[in-house]
């Protein structure tokens, strides 16, 4: 049985875009349930949405499904990029993995935007109303 599932889990973000939604073993769905995947799983999620941008489109298209690509990718790194290292990453059923900060880096980020992150003045300012 296969089941449609949030690869953000919807405990964490409300993104029902069809960006967001794989299939799943329905084991496996149950078991991830509000877990963050896996470094693996994330490089094939990240992959799937840029080898078939179009026919998700055709689909958000042709019916009223709703899809932000961008938006999705945000809370992704949102999520992941935030995490404290050695988080437990769900790998499979009764399975963990620990999260790697570059890992996670690499897959999210731009080319360097990491390095360059650190480097550049913030583009806001955080003041406190009196």
């Amino acid at each position: 049985r296969t089941d449609v599932d949030h690869f953000l889990p919807w405990s964490r973000s409300t993104d029902d875009g069809l960006d967001n939604l794989v299939a799943a073993h329905a084991g496996c769905n149950n078991a991830k349930r509000a877990s963050l995947a896996a470094g693996v799983h994330l490089q094939r999620w990240l992959e799937r949405g840029e080898h078939h941008a179009a026919s998700l489109a055709s689909i958000a298209d042709a019916t009223p499904w709703p899809r932000d690509a961008r938006r999705t990718h945000a809370v992704a790194r949102a999520l992941y990029l935030y995490q404290a290292p050695g988080t437990s990453l769900w790998l499979a059923p009764d399975a963990y993995d620990r999260a790697d900060a570059g890992e996670l880096q690499r897959l999210l980020l731009p080319s360097g935007a990491h390095a360059l992150a650190a480097d550049e003045p913030p583009d806001y300012v955080v003041t406190r109303e009196p």
